[in-house]
């Protein structure tokens, strides 16, 4: 399964989870993956839809980083999710030389992620 990028006008009326990435300088690949399914590839910049239902919006949320697993939500069932849009990732680099706090990065200022409550 691929995401389909939302200004497609083949992708406003599907249901599915939201990614996007903004890391225009970013070498390495990133994808998202809900219950096992994957976006592929994030491009830079674009608002992706993984094509899915609220039966498949389910089990863990995850980011692939240059090969690499990160788990996100292990249950996403822990939630209150109605639909597979409340569902989603936005993924941005931080400014050379920046970490989150505004301080000068360090080597182990790899990957942020933010999830609300």
């Amino acid at each position: 399964m691929a995401g389909l990028v939302c200004n497609d006008p083949l992708a406003r009326c599907i249901d599915g989870n939201l990614f996007r990435l903004n890391a225009e300088d970013t070498s390495g690949v990133v994808e998202g993956r809900v219950n096992g399914m994957s976006t592929g590839p994030l491009p830079h910049g674009e608002r992706i839809i993984l094509p899915n239902d609220l039966q498949g919006t389910r089990n863990a949320l995850d980011l692939v980083v240059n090969g690499t697993t990160y788990p996100l939500i292990e249950n996403l069932h822990d939630y209150s999710v109605t639909q597979p849009q409340d569902v989603g990732v936005l993924l941005s680099e931080l400014p050379p030389g920046r970490s989150a706090g505004g301080t000068p990065a360090t080597p182990d200022d790899v990957l942020l992620v933010q999830v609300p409550p």
